[in-house]
């Protein structure tokens, strides 16, 4: 007789129990795949307890010659078969049952793997090393310069000091197990400056690109609908600065300067005041979405040869050169990296002209876009008598007053102007937004913007799209974060013209890995910490703690949800009668 069922129910007949076992020289053989707290719970229940009952239904007459043998020695029969139970699977068995804890560094590390890190590195870093004489791969080095910014060093040396202090027990190994290093080896920053040198520029760039490939493959965002605003992915880009130099920071033989993103400006030219300056700045590009979550895809520097002419230009001439200059270039390579993708442009001021319209169109782009003032001046008069008509008050007009979970009074006020004319072949649409926020004991707050859209508005749009606009500021919110947060990225991670951009890449997408992994549910539960605040938890696990309790090998097998549970609040606003919305309007 063999067994049938590896757990045993009280509720089952005792015939059930019989079956279930198998003898041999009368003793109950403990069977195969069951563990040892199921065994114990059969020989609690084992029928042999009631054999006169038993012997009646029993045909055979060999079986009844068995039980009636065994009937005065059963207590000494499952005596006997215990004491023989080995002790290790017990052990096993109660390990087993054991709720293990995760610390938050085992977490990352596993996250890393199931967001397909590795395989990432392997597809898209080329690795131009001699083969034989490698001791690190390159998975290995790539980790580490990520190690950098997802735990918010700083810098180089820093990272050097905590994985080789001697005063740190258990530093390098750790180390060395959450970048897959050979056992207590970890690469100084010398090694790692070295390969990435060799990197090409869009070499980051690509590996930014698969990683938010896989999230798509994976339908994250068909899972969190909530979190994208609209049917389209919300793409901002902005330029930010990051380095100026007195002097050129890299040059050649002949003492030039051979950094092709070096800017040059001269300050007060022909005076005695004049002075020089070298500036580094970036094109960012990055999908944003509500509740904050931010994932940058791709950078594109801004080229010296770009901007020739522009030396002694006023700053606001010279940025909007620099950046309409750099989303010529970028832009096609983000079409050509997402062709069937539907995006929506978010850029600022700078952008609103009608270059950068016809731009938007050929790419197939829709787009956002702030005016500012002074910005378009013929467009802004054009609306300015629109909005004087007694039509557009009564059809294009819409006023809102909702109280929100922190308990402020909002009153909104919306205007739309749809196929506003630019010339040159060019149409736009316009919305005009007024905020003022009220709450008792607090300074009421007012707020006011306006927009160009690719699409018509209307007054059951106006809300969502005004929501969809005040999203951009969250790309400002992503350079305060690299820049005062702990990236360090205003910091001289190289001098090296080629690998000053790679290690900027790498800020960017260290900044989208630890944003995915502070949103799920397995880090929120933990506690609701801030960004720095989480790094230096990681930190400090990775540093002290032994590296059986975080890397053994049954933390790193253990499997982990990363579920997420975005948190998308909406404040429902009650939309103000038209007849109280013609009398605050002739009241001002």
């Amino acid at each position: 007789m063999s067994m049938q069922h590896s757990t045993i129910n009280s509720s089952k007949s005792k015939t059930f129990f019989f079956h279930s076992l198998s003898f041999r020289h009368g003793m109950i053989i403990w069977p195969k795949g069951m563990s040892y707290s199921a065994w114990q719970n059969l020989l609690k229940h084992f029928p042999i307890i009631n054999l006169n009952k038993r012997q009646k239904k029993c045909s055979s007459r060999r079986r009844r010659g068995f039980l009636k043998t065994n009937e005065g020695q059963k207590d000494e029969i499952m005596e006997n078969h215990i004491e023989k139970v080995p002790y290790m699977p017990k052990c096993l068995e109660q390990s087993n049952n054991k709720d293990t804890k995760i610390e938050l560094i085992t977490m990352l590390k596993n996250f890393l793997d199931r967001k397909h890190i590795s395989q990432h590195i392997e597809k898209t870093i080329p690795d131009k090393r001699n083969q034989d004489l490698i001791v690190y791969s390159k998975d290995a080095i790539m980790k580490a310069a990520l190690a950098i910014f997802l735990f918010r060093e700083g810098s180089g040396n820093k990272f050097n000091n905590d994985c080789h202090d001697d005063d740190e027990k258990y530093s390098k190994a750790n180390m060395a197990k959450f970048i897959d290093a050979p056992e207590n080896c970890v690469p100084v920053i010398k090694t790692i400056e070295t390969f990435i040198q060799d990197l090409e520029k869009q070499s980051i760039n690509n590996l930014m690109l698969a990683f938010f490939k896989d999230l798509q493959q994976s339908n994250f965002f068909k899972q969190h609908p909530q979190i994208k605003p609209g049917a389209f992915f919300l793409l901002a880009a902005d330029c930010t600065h990051t380095h100026t130099y007195d002097h050129p920071h890299h040059v050649d033989a002949q003492g030039e300067n051979d950094c092709d993103c070096c800017l040059k400006r001269v300050y007060n030219k022909g005076t005695e005041k004049e002075k020089t300056r070298w500036l580094h700045s970036v094109l960012v590009f990055s999908f944003i979405f509500e509740c904050g979550l931010k994932l940058p895809i791709y950078s594109h520097p801004i080229r010296a040869k770009q901007v020739i002419g522009f030396e002694t230009a006023s700053e606001d001439s010279h940025k909007q050169e620099c950046e309409i200059v750099a989303l010529k270039y970028a832009l096609p390579i983000i079409r050509e990296a997402f062709p069937r993708m539907k995006i929506v442009l978010l850029l600022d001021g700078l952008y609103a002209n009608r270059p950068v319209l016809r731009l938007a169109e050929e790419y197939r782009c829709g787009y956002i876009i702030v005016r500012k003032e002074g910005c378009l001046p013929l467009l802004a008069k054009d609306c300015d008598e629109q909005a004087a008509s007694s039509n557009h008050k009564k059809n294009c007009v819409k006023q809102c007053r909702s109280v929100n979970s922190q308990g402020w009074c909002i009153e909104q006020k919306y205007a739309w102007f749809n196929s506003r004319y630019l010339g040159e072949d060019v149409s736009t649409n316009v919305l005009r937004f007024w905020e003022m926020r009220t709450k008792e004991g607090e300074e009421a707050k007012t707020y006011k913007c306006e927009w160009l859209f690719s699409w018509r508005l209307s007054a059951k749009t106006c809300e969502l799209a005004t929501r969809q606009a005040r999203l951009r500021w969250e790309i400002e919110d992503l350079f305060n974060s690299l820049k005062n947060r702990g990236h360090n990225l205003k910091h001289d991670y190289s001098r090296n013209p080629r690998s000053c951009f790679n290690w900027q890449g790498l800020s960017l997408l260290a900044f989208g890995i630890f944003e995915l992994f502070r949103f799920s549910e397995a880090v929120t539960q933990r506690g609701d910490w801030p960004q720095r605040t989480l790094a230096d938890k990681l930190l400090s696990q990775l540093l002290q703690r032994p590296t059986t309790e975080i890397f053994s090998e049954k933390c790193l097998s253990k499997k982990i949800q990363f579920r997420y549970n975005f948190v998308v609040e909406i404040t429902k606003s009650n939309e103000i009668p038209q007849k109280e919305v013609k009398k605050e309007l002739k009241t001002g």
